[in-house]
């Protein structure tokens, strides 16, 4: 809805979300109110540009997720062109 204005009651609503994802502490919470934000900003661009800026920010604050120390298994596909034998290497790749 370039050019539109965010209806009052639509605005009201997503500034509730966008606040209350500021004023939690809890990541899950904040993603969830964020979530809602994302929801109702899609037909205006600024508000949500404004949004995905605030999304990425609380990505970038989150550390790292763990990684497992056992790796994942290979896909099929990989798993069988390691069995192939490599006619230029004499040895299976």
């Amino acid at each position: 809805m370039i050019g539109r204005r965010m209806p009052a009651r639509v605005r009201a609503a997503y500034k509730s979300e966008m606040a209350a994802a500021r004023a939690t502490a809890d990541p899950e919470a904040r993603w969830r109110h964020l979530e809602r934000a994302h929801i109702i900003s899609q037909p205006w661009p600024w508000p949500h540009t404004r949004h995905h800026i605030a999304m990425f920010a609380l990505a970038v604050a989150q550390p790292p997720p763990r990684t497992s120390s056992t790796p994942c298994p290979d896909p099929p596909a990989v798993q069988s062109a390691r069995k192939v034998r490599c006619p230029f290497l004499h040895h299976a790749a």
